[in-house]
């Protein structure tokens, strides 16, 4: 399996049974602006029941982040030195 880097999610199309998710990457970056530019990278072609699926994922990781954000952060491990 390879990994493939993108910066954000930019459009979603959905037909026929499949949705389309068109992410971005970061193309040049205005210092003056202070405005990214972003450009198409990468289409991920995927079933409706599997966005579905994978949306159900995402909202689950969403709530322990959220979660574990509310605790704050965890206590550094005791050295055994």
């Amino acid at each position: 399996m390879s990994d493939l880097f993108v910066d954000r999610l930019g459009n979603i199309v959905i037909g026929d049974g499949v949705a389309r998710l068109d992410f971005l990457r970061l193309s040049a970056l205005d210092a003056e602006k202070k405005q990214a530019r972003m450009a198409p990278s990468v289409r991920l072609v995927i079933p409706v029941n599997g966005l579905l699926q994978a949306i159900e994922m995402l909202d689950k990781l969403r709530g322990e982040l959220v979660r574990q954000a509310q605790a704050g952060p965890a206590p550094a491990p005791e050295s055994t030195h």
